[in-house]
């Protein structure tokens, strides 16, 4: 009779053993899950983040082109200025009276 006693005590001590280690399973699970859910954040505020990058890049790309098309215009630009400032000199001392001579 005693060492059914002692038999159904050991019983429920091994019982509440595992129980709490099932808890501590359960609370780990939960941690684990929370991470996962953490992590899922992060990642979708990445990709959020990197598309707002790529956008941002896209612009500065395009204004960059838009300026590079804008400096070649003006080099153009200048170019023919020079020419005609040229043209517009010889012009001018065809028509010039010559100096005289001291």
């Amino acid at each position: 009779m005693e060492g059914g006693r002692d038999q159904a005590r050991d019983s429920i001590g091994r019982v509440n053993e595992a129980g709490e280690s099932l808890e501590r399973i359960t609370d780990a699970v939960r941690s684990f899950d929370d991470m996962g859910t953490q992590i899922a954040s992060a990642a979708e505020e990445h990709s959020v983040l990197s598309e707002d990058i790529n956008r941002n890049l896209n612009i500065i790309s395009g204004a960059a082109d838009q300026s590079a098309s804008a400096m070649t215009q003006t080099v153009t630009a200048s170019d023919e200025l020079a020419q005609m400032a040229a043209s517009l000199q010889t012009t001018i001392n065809r028509y010039a009276l010559p100096r005289s001579l001291d």
